[in-house]
């Protein structure tokens, strides 16, 4: 029995033998044969849904998985408009197919697909969208909103488990000669429960910056990208060069972000925002802008709303007075609140700000507020900013004379503003009242209730009052006010 067993296993020994040195033969002599060169591009080409060529390729059986390293391949590509763009190189493509899944399928099955040394080029247009080709700049409007998609859902349609893999350089060129370069960028593919996932890891070129994304993509039979959710981690990254490309109407001299961002996006798109924004650095014209906390960004189907809370942020070095603030966006007028205000912080703010109009800055300067106001709503007309109306509760304001409008201290009610003038509601609380022409110290009231307003007319400044009662300490006083005074140049 002994020498049967030997002989069994030196039997079983020889053909593993052979079978190992046939599969040798096989791995260097396929790719030395034409005919097989166009068999696995012809393979490949069925699975990616585009021409594919290819230099060299190199086989290897593990277990049951088929173990494929293409080398020097050539995809074809197109824009949206059908019009023919320089191949997309791959230094190494490795494919790993299931056996048994394929001989079921009758097809290739990839269990994983993995790039290697990918390098892309992407030229923006004048128009704002990109092409891989330089020369088609000037030869095609088209965008590549599909040229991407067209081989992702080839491949996620067709083969449900795969995990794909890349590892590329990504070169952005502006139209306006900005250039950034995101290398080493570790890209990874699944699907769960019909959901793609994109987990990437980008590395910026200058300053050793980078990102974490993960998106949950849900398919769409022609658009992967139409409906989905993506969460964006970064310490800080430096985006003055992005921010040159999307080409807005000021002078970007930089940009840094860093900070948490979830993103919802709906049939292409965005529709809600939110996340903690830890770092914030945009210098642009003559102003630098810095500011932290949350964020949370919605649009609805009326309007789109922005909410900021534990803000801390300053122009120019100036805090700007408040900690929360919420905007709201129609059709017809943009809406801002705020619970509190320093005006002690954002009036200089405000007086830094060169597109400020004339009418809403020299009423302001002239006044100089000062102290706290809560409850604030700034009302503006989309079409007419000049269009606004700005409303408050005072808490303890204080405003200098200016104009025929009286100095006061620590009044508390209410207060509106317009760009045809403004009013004042006192509620009784003490006050003090200074009129500079009549004498030169404040009257100190114990009691101030009623009404006062401004306007500015044609040719002159008009205040007066509703019928105010005063209590002076040793009696009350009731009465009202009124005055005018030409305008500049009238």
């Amino acid at each position: 029995m002994s020498i049967l067993f030997r002989l069994l296993k030196w039997l079983v020994l020889a053909v593993v033998l052979i079978v190992a040195i046939v599969l040798s033969w096989l791995r260097l002599g396929l790719d030395s044969h034409p005919f097989y060169h166009q068999r696995a591009a012809a393979m490949l080409a069925t699975v990616l849904k585009h021409p594919v060529q290819l230099e060299h390729f190199q086989i290897q059986l593990i277990g049951w998985q088929l173990d494929l390293q293409l080398h020097q391949v050539q995809l074809a590509m197109v824009t949206d408009d059908r019009q023919s763009l320089p191949p997309l190189e791959l230094d190494t493509l490795n494919l790993k197919v299931n056996i048994l899944r394929s001989l079921q399928k009758r097809t290739m099955v990839l269990d994983r697909l993995q790039i290697s040394n990918l390098q892309l080029d992407l030229y923006q247009q004048p128009s704002g969208a990109w092409t891989f080709n330089q020369t088609a700049i000037k030869t095609t409007q088209a965008g590549l909103s599909s040229v991407n998609q067209a081989v992702l859902l080839a491949l996620l349609q067709q083969q449900p488990d795969l995990v794909l893999t890349t590892r590329a350089l990504l070169r952005l060129h502006g139209s306006q000669g900005t250039k950034l370069v995101l290398h080493n960028n570790l890209i990874n593919l699944t699907q769960e429960n019909g959901v793609v996932v994109i987990s990437a890891q980008l590395e910026f070129d200058q300053h050793g910056d980078s990102v974490h994304i993960q998106a949950r993509l849900l398919q769409d039979k022609e658009n992967l990208f139409a409906n989905g959710h993506c969460y964006v981690v970064s310490d800080g990254i430096e985006l003055t060069p992005l921010a040159a490309m999307l080409k807005p109407n000021f002078m970007v001299k930089q940009l840094r972000v860093g900070g948490q961002l979830w993103l919802h996006w709906q049939n292409g798109q965005i529709t809600q925002a939110r996340g903690q924004l830890d770092q914030w650095q945009l210098q642009y014209d003559n102003y630098e802008t810095r500011a932290n906390g949350k964020f949370d960004w919605q649009k609805l189907s009326d309007r789109w709303q922005l909410q900021l809370t534990s803000l801390e942020a300053s122009l120019n070095g100036q805090p700007v007075g408040f900690t929360e603030l919420a905007i709201a966006v129609n059709a017809h007028h943009i809406i801002t609140r705020t619970a509190q205000l320093e005006l002690n912080q954002t009036v200089p703010v405000l007086n830094m700000i060169d597109e400020l109009p004339a009418k809403i800055k020299q009423p302001m300067q002239g006044l100089a507020p000062t102290g706290q106001i809560k409850q604030v709503r700034l009302l503006m007309a989309r079409k007419k900013p000049q269009e606004f109306l700005f409303s408050a509760a005072m808490a303890d304001v204080g405003i200098t004379a200016w104009k025929s409008v009286p100095e006061v201290a620590h009044a508390r009610g209410h207060i509106w503003l317009s760009r045809r003038g403004g009013r004042v509601q006192l509620d009784g609380f003490p006050t003090n009242l200074g009129f500079p022409k009549l004498h030169d110290q404040l009257w100190k009231f114990d009691h101030l209730q009623g009404q006062f307003a401004w306007h500015y007319l044609a040719d002159r400044y008009r205040f007066h009052s509703s019928l105010i009662q005063m209590d002076t300490g040793n009696g009350l006083i009731h009465g009202k006010l009124s005055a005018e005074s030409p305008r500049r140049g009238s």
